[in-house]
């Protein structure tokens, strides 16, 4: 979801003000704007412990829990760790089988040309492995690991011949903490409209965080472009 600018003779003629952004757009929240958080130091150093190096590494987490912005999160130490790192984001937008089968052909072309271009004992990163059938990912492991390539994926479920080394999840304490982040420097009105909509909710039920942000932003977003937060 992206913030849409309102021309100002439109916002004249509608008597409209937008006198602040809106702290949940994904400007705010998409990975890399927030960062992953784990319970401490120890967490983080136990995750790359379990990274065996020229084997296929899995994170695993329900959708919206944080995988992606985990990997953007280590980005940087995991550069320091290998020679080389790609990172390869496989999602994709079809409509019918054509499309469908284009999209998987771009995916599988774009893996073998990364396998091809990385130098040994590089990284490549896989964000979203389900999206590949089970014999095209026997077909990169197996390369990759001739290639001495470590593989490191995420995905929504444990995959055969890949181990998993962390497992993202949501509680009301992180959505807590990332909320007070987001929030900070917003006005009391904002602040006061968000914890009044979210009083009446069970924030340990909340299952997709991506989706929650979702909400807040279509919440708060008619009040701001009158100016009323």
């Amino acid at each position: 979801m992206t913030e849409i600018a309102v021309p100002e003779r439109i916002a004249q003629e509608v008597d409209l003000v937008v006198t602040a952004s809106n702290p949940f757009s994904t400007r705010y929240t998409k990975p890399g704007a927030l960062r992953y958080r784990f319970h401490d130091q120890q967490a983080v150093e136990e995750l790359l412990g379990c990274l065996v190096k020229g084997k296929a590494n899995l994170i695993v987490g329900p959708h919206g829990t944080g995988k992606t912005t985990l990997l953007q999160s280590l980005l940087e130490v995991l550069n320091d760790t290998f020679p080389s790192v790609c990172i390869l984001k496989l999602d994709g937008v079809y409509q019918g089988w054509r499309s469908r089968i284009r999209v998987a052909v771009d995916r599988l072309r774009r893996i073998f040309s990364a396998l091809q271009s990385l130098p040994r004992e590089s990284l490549l990163i896989l964000d979203g492995v389900e999206q590949l059938g089970f014999i095209s990912r026997q077909i990169i492991l197996q390369s990759a690991s001739v290639r001495r390539v470590t593989v490191l994926a995420t995905s929504h479920r444990p995959m055969l011949g890949m181990q998993v080394v962390h497992q993202t999840t949501i509680n009301s304490k992180l959505i807590r903490e990332l909320l007070d982040q987001l929030l900070k420097g917003s006005s009391e009105e904002m602040n006061a409209k968000v914890e009044a909509w979210i009083a009446n909710d069970d924030l340990d039920q909340i299952l997709n965080l991506r989706e929650f942000w979702f909400e807040l932003y279509d919440l708060v977003q008619p009040d701001l472009i009158r100016g009323r937060l």
